[in-house]
């Protein structure tokens, strides 16, 4: 019978998959302190959205299977919000599910993370 389901379920697979997200979150955390973005995680539970340290965001990210990463940022006296959806328990490559397309966004946060996660898939 083949073989359908293709994630390798070792505990140092596991290990490694968790590093590679954790990896990918701190950058997308990290690039958008450092370009000025406030950013803050929604769980999906009801509770307010999470804001903190960068540790504390990385937390909430990595308490659930599923988070967004919300940032905000005032660009020539607008507000612009943008979101990055993050699903944790696949490859750990693809943690980005999904994102929002906004110029800055993508020049300051996910063209740089996205240029990132190219460089730590092994050849």
């Amino acid at each position: 019978m083949k073989r359908i389901y293709t994630h390798s379920t070792t505990t140092q697979d596991i290990r490694n998959r968790i590093a590679v997200e954790a990896r990918i979150v701190r950058k997308l955390i990290r690039n958008g302190v450092t370009n000025g973005w406030e950013v803050c995680v929604d769980d999906g539970s009801d509770d307010e959205l999470i804001r903190g340290t960068q540790n504390e965001l990385m937390e909430g990210v990595f308490a659930v299977e599923e988070a967004h990463l919300y940032f905000r940022k005032s660009i020539n006296c607008r507000m612009v919000r943008c979101c990055v959806w993050l699903v944790m328990g696949n490859d750990g490559f693809d943690v980005m599910a999904d994102y929002s397309v906004h110029p800055a966004f993508e020049a300051e946060i996910t063209g740089p993370v996205d240029a990132y996660v190219d460089s730590l898939i092994p050849s």
